[in-house]
């Protein structure tokens, strides 16, 4: 199982995105502020323990980033699809 990053993962491509990657059994951890992407897109993901979504602005300043690192802990990411 590799773990997968999904910025702008509540858009239209990055929810469905996430909903292929959790269909072949990987874990996914999304990232989205929510301006133009929302949660609805995300509902069928929601339903799957393997994806979880992180509420962040990764555009505003590199204390963003810095709380996601805080945030994925110690495992490593497999992949990143930069979606935003």
């Amino acid at each position: 199982m590799k773990r997968i990053l999904i910025t702008g993962c509540a858009g239209f491509i990055g929810s469905h995105l996430a909903d292929q990657i959790l269909s072949q059994g990987h874990q996914v951890i999304g990232i989205d502020n929510l301006v133009r992407g929302n949660k609805w897109n995300l509902s069928k993901a929601f339903k799957n323990s393997r994806f979880s979504l992180i509420e962040l602005d990764l555009s505003q300043n590199t204390d963003a980033l810095l709380s996601l690192v805080e945030l994925l802990g110690s495992d490593p990411i497999d992949a990143v699809w930069h979606m935003a």
